[in-house]
């Protein structure tokens, strides 16, 4: 939590010299940091993209951007009411500062994800919650192709075996949660699966990461039980 809010107390004092319709970047190498401040109207009425294109030079062109699409509807709820500027905090991580929750998630996991979060703040430097308005869409670069997990042909899992050991992965898009410090995948669907990045839908704004879980483990953390009727 600590490295969050050091992010955040980052992105206010370099909110500080921007004007709407600019945007300022810090780089460590491991973390990207990208602070915007824009104009609210026309986010009101069409979709708009945030992402981060990397500043690494020895990063490959074709490696995926990491990307949010949020819809006008997360800005026209109450939360946005009289919000004309907007800054917004976008950052993306190659380590993993969450690592400690791994302990606290049952599943097994594969390959994993940088870890993606986007926030939208006031020019104070308060935080505009954004939590169940409209689906977001988020764009999340694997750390490493994960042609021989999940192959590009096969939209939610496929079989692997690794050490000789059939594995059934299972890409799944999760957030962290604050309150249990750990990764969670309650309110976020999988729409793609990539070999270099999975694209999800969320409901809210936070840290978000993905990762190839074993499904054999996940059904058993689950009770062994299947999905609902439909």
């Amino acid at each position: 939590r600590q490295y969050t809010d050091t992010l955040s107390d980052v992105t206010t004092s370099l909110a500080k010299s921007l004007v709407p319709g600019e945007s300022t970047s810090v780089s460590t190498g491991d973390v990207e940091l990208v602070t915007e401040k824009q104009y609210t109207d026309s986010m009101k009425t069409t979709a708009t993209t945030f992402k981060i294109n990397s500043t690494d030079s020895s990063s490959s062109s074709n490696k995926p951007v990491p990307s949010f699409t949020v819809s006008p509807n997360v800005f026209n709820t109450s939360n946005f009411t009289g919000v004309e500027i907007l800054t917004t905090e976008f950052y993306k991580m190659n380590v993993n500062i969450f690592s400690f929750a791994e302990k606290n998630t049952t599943s097994k996991s594969g390959p994993e994800s940088e870890i993606v979060a986007l926030s939208f703040k006031n020019d104070d430097g308060s935080e505009i919650k954004v939590n169940g308005s409209a689906p977001i869409e988020i764009t999340i670069p694997m750390k490493e192709d994960t042609t021989s997990t999940i192959p590009t042909s096969s939209p939610t899992s496929a079989p692997t075996a690794p050490g000789g050991n059939a594995v059934n992965y299972t890409r799944q898009c999760r957030y962290f949660d604050e309150s249990r410090n750990e990764w969670s995948n309650e309110g976020c669907t999988v729409k793609e699966v990539h070999s270099t990045r999975t694209v999800c839908t969320c409901t809210h704004l936070t840290a978000f990461s993905s990762a190839d879980v074993d499904s054999s483990i996940e059904e058993s953390s689950n009770g062994g039980s299947g999905g609902g009727s439909g």
